[in-house]
């Protein structure tokens, strides 16, 4: 029985695969976005691309809508954050790696004027009302400007991660 050969294995294969093609498994604790470190073994993560927080259900505790800020901005800003990770208690979000061991191995670049990737505007954008519906929140306020095109959105990822994407 394949099956039964397959459990008895010391590693799960699936496990393996996913590794194997997705590199680094862990998240951005803010933004939810995979490690993008192509070294399999690493202590420290971080992505090129952060995504609005909004994308990952963070919401105005106030409004109840869905926010459009990225992590990197945040940590370079004087804001703070609540979740279950800190317990409830208000954390500043520059003093994010104090939260526990998860933060402390993630670096995120502090840029105060970040904005979401042409992509991930592009698909706040065009998904806020699913988005929203999802997270049973209401939808982000979201610019005019961030319809982008997606030949733009197209450009800007093969500028990004080198590579070269055609068409849709």
């Amino acid at each position: 029985d394949v099956q039964a050969k397959i459990e008895e294995l010391s590693i799960r294969p699936r496990d393996e695969l996913f590794k194997g093609l997705f590199n680094c498994t862990k998240k951005c604790p803010f933004c939810g976005v995979f490690c993008d470190s192509e070294t399999p073994v690493h202590s420290q993560h971080s992505c090129k691309q952060h995504r609005s927080q909004g994308l990952s259900s963070c919401h105005s505790i106030w409004s109840k809508r869905l926010v459009t800020d990225v992590c990197t901005a945040l940590v370079a800003g004087n804001g703070s954050f609540q979740n279950n990770d800190t317990n409830g208690e208000w954390k500043p979000y520059k003093d994010y790696q104090t939260v526990n061991d998860y933060y402390k191995s993630w670096t995120i670049q502090r840029e105060i004027s970040a904005q979401a990737a042409s992509y991930w505007k592009k698909v706040f954008y065009t998904f806020n009302e699913q988005f929203a519906e999802k997270y049973k929140a209401k939808p982000a306020e979201i610019d005019e400007a961030w319809n982008i095109d997606w030949d733009v959105v197209r450009e800007d990822l093969n500028k990004t991660y080198n590579t070269n994407i055609q068409s849709w």
